[in-house]
């Protein structure tokens, strides 16, 4: 399954096998001097994501899924050298691994399911990510754990920048193999 997240100022819409509607849309807003993404479906929002930082700089953000009314959290290793996001959900392990440039690999239970990867040159605080997933994959908690991570406040105030991606080490090799089934 191939599917595109297109970035347009602070809103982020999710489209599958590049339909002329987007099957998710995110954005942020701020509330109470805190920060919360929401990802709506037809005008009901069917996740939140709050950012949160911990002492000593760790970031965790606390996802909340509608369906499953259950919450969990992704969380950063706090490695500059070797970056990992990791998060418990549904019994299932899942680890997004940074690869050198722009590519992260996203793995369930130490096994590939899906991997994207973001454009290198952004305009106008647009931006696109190619998702590249098995079919059997859940849609909604995939494009939460991207909008997670992925959503910055510099990009907004930017007109035209470069993304280097990742420029440290990485725990893993990107797969160039590796394909969804």
């Amino acid at each position: 399954m191939r599917c595109l997240i297109k970035r347009i100022g602070d809103t982020f819409e999710f489209y599958v096998n590049e339909n002329s509607k987007p099957l998710y849309i995110g954005g942020t807003r701020i509330k109470w001097f805190k920060e919360l993404r929401t990802i709506y479906k037809n005008d009901n929002i069917v996740a939140t994501i709050k950012p949160r930082i911990k002492f000593p700089l760790k970031v965790e953000y606390e996802i909340s899924i509608n369906r499953e009314n259950e919450s969990f959290h992704i969380k950063h290793n706090n490695s500059f050298t070797k970056p990992v996001f990791q998060c418990s959900y549904l019994n299932n392990i899942y680890n997004l691994i940074l690869h050198k440039g722009n590519k992260v690999s996203i793995f369930r239970d130490n096994v590939q399911v899906a991997y994207y990867k973001s454009s290198r040159i952004n305009l106008n605080s647009s931006r696109n990510i190619e998702l590249f997933a098995n079919s059997n994959c859940d849609k909604l908690l995939l494009f939460s754990l991207i909008f997670s991570i992925e959503y910055t406040e510099q990009d907004e105030a930017n007109s035209v920048y470069f993304d280097l991606g990742n420029i440290s080490g990485e725990s893993k090799s990107f797969d160039e193999k590796w394909s969804p089934n």
